[in-house]
């Protein structure tokens, strides 16, 4: 099964990277624009046993329906339900396809991890994305391709969000 790999280091407390990711409403700022996604409607249910009172977030068992166009510039929708099935407060969390037309199979588990670099104290963001389009290899390797370009694109979107605040 295809899988794609990512880390992110970023100078700002686990706790407040955390909190941004566990957010779905995020998922829109760091999103390529020319993917035109959309929360069509979502379910958040509140983790238990956390401190993010007062904080949106996603835990285990939250739903949410995004659509997007597939392919950039290509005016033709898609709807996606996402899952969140395991969240662990500042640690991780990890979302699966539900309901969509993209993948047959989706598991990405979002890792973070306070670390002490010569820049600082900040938080390393790991990204770990099981995926398969059941349209055999070379749809596959496509889509990778994409993959990877939303994520470099990703990784642009935060370290801008983040350079904004102070550390």
């Amino acid at each position: 099964m295809p899988n794609y790999k990512t880390d992110q280091f970023v100078t700002h407390p686990l706790e407040r990277v955390f909190a941004f990711f566990c957010d779905p409403k995020n998922l829109l700022l760091v999103t390529p624009p020319s993917l035109q996604a959309r929360i069509e409607s979502e379910r958040l249910i509140l983790p238990s046993n956390s401190t993010t009172a007062g904080i949106r977030c996603a835990g285990p068992g939250s739903t949410f329906t995004l659509t997007l166009n597939a392919l950039p510039y290509v005016p033709v929708r898609v709807k996606w339900m996402a899952r969140i099935v395991q969240w662990e407060q500042n640690r991780f969390f990890c979302d699966t396809q539900v309901n969509g037309r993209i993948f047959r199979h989706w598991y990405h588990c979002h890792r973070f991890r306070a670390e002490q670099r010569p820049s600082g104290l900040g938080t390393l963001i790991s990204d770990d994305v099981d995926f398969d389009t059941g349209k055999g290899a070379l749809v596959n390797a496509v889509v990778a391709a994409s993959i990877k370009q939303n994520f470099a694109y990703r990784r642009r979107a935060v370290q801008e969000y983040f350079s904004r605040l102070p550390a």
